[in-house]
């Protein structure tokens, strides 16, 4: 549904305006699917209260190598169930075509 809301009225969009169109069921028809709207936002109000944001606490320091690491055995782990996985699937597809001849 690419063509429901036109390129050129998204491109027409300023900052915080946004689009859309409510999908409903055939049981169900909503009268007015298409809206837009704007939000508003008080910058002062969002300002004076970041002042009062405290700073996030390190609970654990990580170095990169750690994060290398932890990536490159999630990938292995990957890897293995998917190899078990096409394992258990050949066999199985080998013992279709072997009881069906």
């Amino acid at each position: 549904m690419d063509s429901a809301i036109s390129a050129s009225k998204i491109a027409t969009l300023s900052s915080g305006e946004f689009v859309g169109m409510a999908a409903d069921n055939p049981d169900d028809k909503i009268k007015l699917k298409m809206f837009n709207a704007k939000i508003v936002q008080d910058t002062e109000a969002i300002n004076k209260e970041m002042k009062t944001f405290k700073e996030i606490p390190v609970v654990y320091s990580i170095t990169p190598q750690e994060i290398q690491d932890n990536f490159f055995q999630i990938k292995y782990d990957v890897q293995q169930i998917v190899d078990k996985v096409v394992t258990r699937l050949k066999q199985e597809r080998d013992a279709r075509e072997q009881y069906q001849s």
